[in-house]
């Protein structure tokens, strides 16, 4: 009998207006608090680990709208293991001054669903969870 696959999100391509406020940030999320992996080449700088992300500059853009509004994936959440690691993330990201949409806490989604939401430096939502 063959073992039945679970799809699951491998990684995530952002392109950003600076590399490093965004390379600040990201550290801080991924290489820091997530464990992963750090490179950086000519054009990019991709993290590896439970999640991979690749971000590229993008230097010209038309707007930067309000998060409430944008199109496109409007918000990325990242499953953590206990609330203890979203307490975790929230302050280290907050002590670094970067904005929040929410302070840590509970809600009725699912059982034991605790979260916070936090924004990098364009304004991307991420919003680091942990659910029983």
């Amino acid at each position: 009998m063959s073992e039945e696959f679970h799809p699951y999100l491998a990684s995530i391509s952002l392109k950003v207006v600076q590399f490093s406020e965004s390379e600040q940030f990201y550290d801080l999320l991924f290489k820091k608090v997530l464990d992963a992996k750090k490179s950086i080449s000519k054009n990019t700088i991709s993290y590896w680990g439970p999640i991979g992300l690749i971000i590229s500059e993008q230097k010209d853009i038309v707007s930067n709208p309000d998060p409430d509004y944008r199109l496109g994936f409007t918000q990325i959440s990242i499953r953590v293991g206990s609330p203890d690691i979203v307490d975790q993330i929230y302050k280290e990201i907050v002590s670094h001054k970067y904005p929040y949409s929410w302070k840590p806490r509970s809600f009725d989604y699912s059982d034991g669903y605790y979260s916070t939401c936090l924004f990098d430096p364009d304004y991307n939502k991420i919003e680091i969870f942990f659910t029983k």
